[in-house]
C-alpha cells in the first residue's frame, strides 16, 4: 500500500503525448497468465536418458499466473537498454506411462511419480533505435537470456541385483543464450501506443548447442502523465543441447500467454 500515493498522483496528472519514445525511463510490474512447454532428456555419465514430453507424463502445461517485472532505461536519444524477470515452479503427480530413464535412474512404468520443475529467466536486452520521428520506431537489437532450470523426480526406480526401491534424480543449471532482433513502435494518438519485438539466435559454444526465441506484441495505454496500463501477448523459448555440466542432455522449454503490467514511466 505504501506505492498506493505515487500511483495516485502518477493518475491525476494529465495524460499527455511526448511522441513514440517519449520517457527516458519505465518500472513496470504485473502477471503473466502462462503456459509451459517442456520436453527432453537428461543423461548420466554413461547412458542417454528418454526423451520425455513432461506435458504428456506429468500435466505441466496448464496455464498458471506469474509475476513479471520490467525495466528500461533510454540513456541517448538512439540508445535504450532493459531488463525482464519473470519465473516458474511446477510439480505434479503422475502414474508413469513408461519407463523413464532420467539422470542416473530408471523410473518404472505404471508407478507413481512425482515430477518437480522450476524455471528462472533473467533477459537482458539492448536497442539502437536506427530511425524514429514522434509517431513511430524502428530499432535494431542485442541481448542475452540468463536461464536457469532445476527438474527432478521422485518414484518407483529400479536397483540393480535388488529389484525395486524408492528413488529420486535432481538436475539444475544456468544457461546464457544470446539473441539479436528487431523492435518496433507507433504511437496511435495522444493516449495509445503499440508495440512489438522479435529476438533470435542460435549458438555453438563449447559443446553447448544454444537456441532462443523471445518477442512479445502489445497495446499501451497512458493513464496519466507518469502511468500506463499495458496489455500485450509475450513468447519466450529456450533449447539448449550440452554434453557436460550438471544438466548434461537436451532440453527444451516455451512460455507463453497474455501479460498485464502497471508502467511508470518518467
Amino acid at each position: 500500500m505504501r506505492w498506493l500515493p505515487l500511483l495516485l498522483l502518477a493518475a491525476a496528472l494529465p495524460a499527455r503525448g511526448e511522441g513514440v519514445l517519449g520517457e527516458r525511463f519505465s518500472l513496470a510490474f504485473g502477471g503473466f497468465q502462462n503456459t509451459l512447454t517442456l520436453q527432453g532428456r537428461v543423461d548420466d555419465a554413461v547412458v542417454e536418458g528418454t526423451e520425455i514430453d513432461f506435458n504428456d507424463e506429468f500435466a505441466f502445461d496448464n496455464r498458471r499466473r506469474l509475476d513479471l517485472a520490467e525495466l528500461r532505461f533510454r540513456a541517448f536519444d538512439r540508445h535504450e537498454f532493459g531488463i525482464k524477470a519473470f519465473r516458474d515452479a511446477r510439480e505434479r503427480r503422475s502414474i508413469l506411462s513408461e519407463t523413464l530413464r532420467f539422470d542416473d535412474q530408471e523410473f518404472l512404468v505404471d508407478a507413481e511419480a512425482v515430477g518437480r520443475v522450476s524455471f528462472r529467466s533473467l533477459e537482458f536486452d539492448y536497442t539502437w533505435w536506427a530511425w524514429h520521428d514522434r509517431d513511430q520506431a524502428v530499432g535494431l537489437q542485442l541481448g542475452v537470456i540468463r536461464f536457469g532450470a532445476s527438474l527432478s523426480i521422485r518414484g518407483r526406480v529400479a536397483v540393480d541385483g535388488q529389484g525395486e526401491a524408492e528413488g529420486r534424480a535432481a538436475v539444475s543449471d544456468r544457461f546464457f543464450v544470446p539473441l539479436a532482433g528487431i523492435a518496433w513502435r507507433r504511437q496511435l494518438g495522444p493516449h495509445w501506443r503499440l508495440e512489438a519485438e522479435a529476438r533470435y539466435l542460435r549458438r555453438s559454444y563449447r559443446g553447448i548447442e544454444g537456441e532462443a526465441l523471445s518477442g512479445h506484441i502489445g497495446l499501451e495505454w497512458l493513464l496519466g502523465r507518469h502511468l500506463s496500463l499495458v496489455g500485450q501477448y509475450g513468447y519466450t523459448e529456450v533449447d539448449v543441447e550440452q554434453d557436460e555440466l550438471d544438466l548434461a542432455g537436451k532440453l527444451e522449454v516455451g512460455f507463453k500467454g497474455p501479460q498485464a503490467l502497471l508502467r511508470l514511466r518518467f
